[in-house]
């Protein structure tokens, strides 16, 4: 399972030996992406389950721990009346158990993470425009090309603004089947399509990452920052 739902922790049943598999049957899972260098959106959304976790440790120390009645996971707080001190225990332990085990396999995601960072090769190619919040992705995995066109978008999550890339897969072309560059397939490829000076970003790896859980997730990041970088 890849998924954990939300309402894990209470949801169905309060028998705290069926979550720990529950919770294990799904770390063992992302551990085996991880292992594959396969990272998002799996890191993320295990970061987003270990903070609610925690910020339920946070709201309990506000609390009388003999008015704990339940867990409400979509207010990330807790619900109290009277309760008996042992299934409060229960209830502490099996967070404090959950936070440990995921925090291990967040350490491995990081560490996956930055291993990709180190091995991308990440550039921009040719001349560089004015303009980043639209451009072009030449992929080179092991010497196997892909292309994308990409927008920055800002949108809103929660009344917080962000910006996002978007990215659109392109039919690539190859005239010359001996010689690939990324030169080439920008010539080729892209600069039929403007009548400006495109940003075009080359991203290279000798190992076989995914694109769509590793490589594009990865790249928009470093996009993000560049941005940032060179107003």
């Amino acid at each position: 399972m890849d998924k954990l739902d939300r309402d894990w922790l209470t949801k169905d049943n309060t028998d705290f030996e069926y979550k720990k598999y529950i919770l294990l049957a799904y770390l063992q899972t992302i551990n085996k992406k991880f292992d594959d260098y396969k990272i998002y959106p799996y890191l993320g959304e295990l970061i987003e389950h270990f903070r609610s976790l925690k910020q339920l440790l946070v709201n309990k120390e506000k609390f009388e721990k003999k008015e704990l009645q339940s867990l409400d996971l979509k207010k990330l707080e807790l619900v109290y009346t009277t309760i008996e001190d042992d299934l409060f225990k229960e209830i502490e332990s099996l967070i404090r158990y959950s936070l440990n085990e995921m925090a291990n396999t967040i350490r491995k995601g990081r560490g996956r993470f930055d291993e990709v960072v180190e091995e991308l090769k990440f550039e921009h190619l040719g001349i560089l425009p004015t303009y980043f919040k639209e451009g072009f992705i030449i992929t080179s995995i092991n010497e196997n090309y892909t292309l994308y066109s990409y927008k920055v978008s800002d949108v809103m999550v929660e009344s917080v603004p962000y910006k996002m890339v978007v990215t659109r897969p392109l039919e690539l072309i190859i005239e010359n089947t001996v010689l690939v560059t990324p030169e080439e397939i920008k010539k080729t490829n892209i600069l039929p399509l403007c009548d400006y000076v495109p940003a075009t970003f080359n991203v290279t790896t000798e190992k076989d990452l995914s694109l769509e859980h590793t490589i594009l997730p990865i790249t928009k990041r470093k996009i993000l920052q560049y941005i940032e970088t060179n107003k």
